[in-house]
């Protein structure tokens, strides 16, 4: 009797243990997920902002080499992983 008390002691040991060691882990991956969600959402409004800025300059320059350049900061803004982020952040 003494054995299997022993062995039924251990077994709701471990269960409880592995419950918790769950639910902190589950604590932490949202806890991390969050923080980078909210860099994200930073990163995306400021390619937001540069894209603006760039449209802006776009409209108020006359040099060839700035527009080029312009066209090729407007073409790598528009990449499809980056159209992604932005629509899930909207």
């Amino acid at each position: 009797m003494n054995r299997k008390l022993v062995l039924i002691q251990g077994i709701i040991l471990i269960t409880i243990i592995l419950v918790a060691n769950v639910l902190l882990t589950n604590w932490f991956i949202s806890e991390r997920i969050e923080e980078i969600k909210v860099r994200q959402d930073s990163m995306v409004r400021s390619l937001d902002h540069i894209y603006t800025a760039l449209t802006y300059m776009e409209m108020s320059s006359s040099n060839e080499k700035v527009k080029y350049e312009l066209d090729a900061a407007k073409e790598s803004l528009r990449a499809p992983e980056l159209m992604m982020i932005r629509r899930k952040v909207d």
